[in-house]
């Protein structure tokens, strides 16, 4: 599945900056999307496409964590996203300006 697929995917960006955060149990997809069976279908997607991967954590069962590529991902839509409500922030204030 190319990236593209799956960033048009609803609520994957933000599984993806939720990962950013720190690692994640599966259930707690589910504040994002309240259906066990979604959250595990797009989880699984994530781990094909190499942006996350299963950690075994002892005592503490199964976590979600970003892989390299998937941090690299997620920083630059952190920062893209950033970026972008800059710049409706100041295109905002621009117009009510020239009021």
């Amino acid at each position: 599945m190319a990236i593209i697929d799956v960033l048009s995917e609803r609520e994957m960006i933000r599984f993806i900056l939720f990962l950013r955060d720190g690692d994640r149990r599966e259930s707690e997809f589910r504040t994002i999307i309240n259906s066990h069976y979604k959250v595990r279908d797009m989880l699984t997607e994530l781990e094909e496409t190499g942006i996350a991967e299963r950690v075994l954590k002892r005592e503490r069962g199964m976590w979600y964590s970003l892989t390299p590529r998937g941090r690299r991902l997620a920083d630059d839509l952190r920062t893209s996203i950033d970026s972008f409500e800059k710049g409706v922030q100041k295109e905002s204030s621009e117009s009510v300006d020239s009021l």
